[in-house]
């Protein structure tokens, strides 16, 4: 039996039949609403309820009987939720109706949905979306990520980049081209991770089992004495070259073209009489009083001023400290990681065949710095204003030096105990 608004729907109980009775209430107004737009739209039919599904009643052909009034179900039920697509199905079906005079053969609702398998993404196209993903909200020009962008592309460029994105591919680089407990190790989970999350390349999970643990290594401490011999060497280089570009003016190299003159013995002896980082000593401006300024440029940190301690004093007039030399400069608002990172890195090759005449292995420029930490310990200066000369937090500088303060502590212990 076909009902064209039916009075009501099937209920199991007396409060079930009332919301039921509700329920279809709505859908009668909603059906009423939805015919008088589809007549407004020149559909020929109208939508009523059989056997609380949806059908479109009308006067329709096939492909091989005539005009005759037909039920064409919509495969809907007849609830509220259903409502939102029956106006759209109608209108689909009409459409095909005006196009070839007749009903299809197969409603489009009747199509099975056919998934197509998506193709699997190469390395270098889950590479692209990591790359837009990292630059969303930068700025191309910022210098500190595009510095952090090349840290991360120097790992996701040695992947095979033509090859099906794969976990297994993954997890096989990590354990072949990085070492267990290193610092590559970590940055390189940190990074393939991201790019398998983003992706959405199931069992990234893997990639943790892998980390491990790390532990920088301990840092060497060199002997003041040989540092200073290292320091006055240098100074004299300063000197020695500065006379040969004023005889020859400008100085030649041992091919005998022209050089510019770079005093890195002065960033040397300054670095070691405040305690700068190697890229703050660009910035470092001394004065007579024993104290300094400079730019502070704590990592992962927003940079900031402040005011490096001379340690020990009289090496401020002994290296000619006051006379700043050197060959690049920056302030607080016109520092350039690159241009600095450039020169550091001709710094620290220049003093490596220093060092190495003296028998100082592995130098690095941080040698320098830490061997001020050190010295403050010792000249019993008030941890918190040497970590405030060095430019990092109390806890960092004890974490930094707590075997230096436990040797100190043991040093006066044994002095007290043989009195």
């Amino acid at each position: 039996m076909v009902q064209e608004i039916p009075t009501h729907l099937e209920s199991a109980s007396g409060s079930e039949d009332q919301s039921h009775m509700k329920s279809d209430s709505e859908i009668r107004k909603l059906v009423s609403e939805l015919n008088a737009r589809l007549k407004i739209k020149g559909v020929r039919g109208r939508i009523i309820i059989v056997k609380n599904n949806f059908y479109l009643r009308g006067t329709y052909a096939t492909r091989t009987e005539e005009k005759k009034e037909r039920k064409v179900s919509l495969r809907l039920p007849a609830d509220l939720q259903s409502l939102m697509n029956v106006e759209n199905r109608v209108v689909q079906l009409w459409g095909s109706i005006l196009a070839n005079g007749f009903l299809p053969d197969v409603f489009p609702w009747d199509v099975p949905d056919i998934q197509i398998a998506q193709r699997t993404k190469i390395f270098k196209e889950a590479i692209d979306v990591l790359k837009e993903s990292f630059w969303k909200g930068k700025k191309k020009n910022n210098l500190q990520s595009q510095r952090s962008w090349a840290r991360i592309d120097s790992v996701l460029k040695k992947l095979p980049q033509q090859a099906d994105l794969n976990i297994n591919i993954l997890l096989d680089w990590i354990s072949n081209e990085t070492e267990p407990g290193t610092s590559s190790r970590i940055k390189a989970c940190q990074y393939l991770k991201r790019l398998a999350l983003l992706n959405g390349l199931s069992g990234e999970e893997a990639i943790d089992e892998l980390v491990g643990s790390y532990e920088p290594k301990k840092r060497k401490v060199i002997e003041d004495a040989l540092l200073i011999q290292l320091i006055d060497s240098v100074r004299e280089d300063d000197e020695r070259r500065r006379k040969l570009q004023v005889r020859f003016d400008g100085y030649k190299d041992k091919h005998g073209r022209s050089k510019d003159y770079c005093p890195y013995g002065w960033l040397t002896a300054a670095q070691y009489v405040y305690g700068t980082r190697p890229a703050e000593t660009f910035s470092l401006i001394p004065n007579k009083t024993g104290t300094s300024y400079a730019i502070n440029l704590p990592k992962g940190r927003k940079k900031h001023e402040k005011f490096p301690l001379a340690l020990p004093q009289e090496f401020v007039e002994r290296w000619n400290l006051l006379e700043v030399e050197r060959p690049y400069t920056f302030g607080l608002d016109n520092y350039d990681p690159t241009i600095t990172k450039y020169h550091c890195g001709h710094w620290l090759n220049y003093l490596k065949r220093k060092t190495q005449k003296l028998g100082i292995e592995n130098f690095q420029l941080l040698d320098l710095r830490h061997a001020w930490g050190i010295r403050s310990i010792y000249s019993e200066l008030d941890p918190r204003q040497a970590s405030n000369s060095l430019g990092h937090d109390i806890h960092t500088h004890y974490k930094i030096y707590n075997s230096t303060y436990d040797q100190l502590d043991a040093d006066k212990a044994a002095v007290l105990l043989n009195k």
